[in-house]
């Protein structure tokens, strides 16, 4: 017999038990917009890198959705920097 459907939270982070949830939902949320940025824009990995003064590897993984090691204030940094 198949479980019943339900309704989630709202934050997928907090329905399958990731640590610390809404940092988690801020930061996807985060790297989303950088995302929207760099296409809107016709950013590649490399110009995103140069205008945040990192390195082309870090953003690759950021749009690959691999940003754990990352920090919300380091997210934001870029994303600032793209839009100037």
């Amino acid at each position: 017999m198949q479980k019943p459907l339900g309704y989630g939270t709202g934050n997928v982070f907090r329905d399958i038990g990731v640590p610390d949830p809404d940092e988690h939902l801020r930061k996807a949320d985060i790297a989303i917009a950088i995302l929207d940025e760099m296409e809107g824009r016709g950013l590649d990995a490399a110009e995103v890198a140069a205008k945040t003064g990192t390195d082309a590897e870090t953003i690759r993984r950021l749009t690959d959705g691999q940003f754990d090691d990352l920090d919300r204030d380091q997210l934001e940094a870029f994303l600032a920097g793209i839009v100037i």
